[in-house]
């Protein structure tokens, strides 16, 4: 063999053998492992030291600082103590971005309920916000199209046009533009519209409290046989109470009774 051939051929190995390391350092690998787990429970703490969050999982996966979780249960707190509780199906979080799907259920203020399908929870702030909702409670039901919750002021406020069922203390309907849900009271605003049995009253809010339905703003009533004007009218189980500016009007017999009140 001559030098050059053999020039050549040692040439070519080196090539091949060089060709072949490089392919072997650059092949990627297999792709990182999810850590599977059973029992899953995680807190988070404010500045203070005092729980903020906690989560418990019946099991999930998780790779580095993204993962799912199944039978979830979300306890948000206030000033170290329970605030809300939310339960689902499921849960995907990715940072501190987190979604709970497959029908979801929070435990508001004692047997008070808010459904909805679907979830976002901001780990770092504790707020949580979603599309359609309705709130179940003792006294009715209120739905909206859109809702969202800040930790901070400790208040839920509903948004996108409201409805409201009430049957305490009795059957009322109300229509709004928002509304906010705090410890048992709702405060629906807005244009808002009252509709009871043989009634209907038109102004600016709507506030239910413990068996109590008080209308403020310019309110403006079709009662039986009249209409009726006042700053506030208040329901409840005494019955139907008017008050600053009253302007009643009522088509009792031929003539008719125009009163006004303070």
């Amino acid at each position: 063999m001559s030098k050059a051939k053999g020039f050549v051929l040692v040439f070519l190995i080196l090539g091949l053998a060089a060709g072949g390391y490089f392919l072997l350092r650059t092949r990627p690998g297999p792709p990182p492992a999810e850590d599977a787990m059973t029992g899953v429970v995680l807190f988070g703490y404010d500045p203070d030291g005092n729980p903020s969050w906690r989560v418990e999982a019946k099991e999930g996966k998780m790779e580095r600082d993204k993962g799912e979780l199944k039978d979830v249960t979300l306890t948000l707190y206030e000033a170290g103590d329970p605030r809300l509780t939310v339960s689902a199906p499921g849960l995907s979080f990715a940072g501190d971005r987190a979604r709970f799907t497959g029908g979801v259920t929070v435990l508001l203020d004692g047997e008070d309920r808010l459904i909805t399908d679907e979830i976002a929870w901001t780990r770092d702030t504790g707020a949580l916000s979603g599309g359609k909702v309705e709130i179940v409670s003792s006294a009715g039901r209120i739905a909206a199209e859109g809702f969202s919750y800040d930790p901070k002021a400790g208040r839920l406020s509903l948004d996108g046009g409201v409805r409201a069922e009430l049957s305490d203390p009795e059957k009322i309907s109300a229509v709004g533009d928002v509304a906010e849900y705090d410890s048992g009271r709702m405060t629906i605003s807005g244009d808002v519209q009252i509709t009871a049995p043989g009634e209907t009253y038109r102004c600016k809010a709507a506030r239910y409290d413990s068996r109590t339905v008080l209308l403020s703003g310019g309110v403006e009533g079709k009662i039986e046989n009249g209409t009726l004007a006042a700053d506030e009218v208040r329901v409840d189980d005494e019955g139907v109470t008017a008050s600053g500016g009253v302007h009643l009007s009522l088509k009792l017999g031929f003539f008719g009774r125009t009163g006004n009140g303070a």
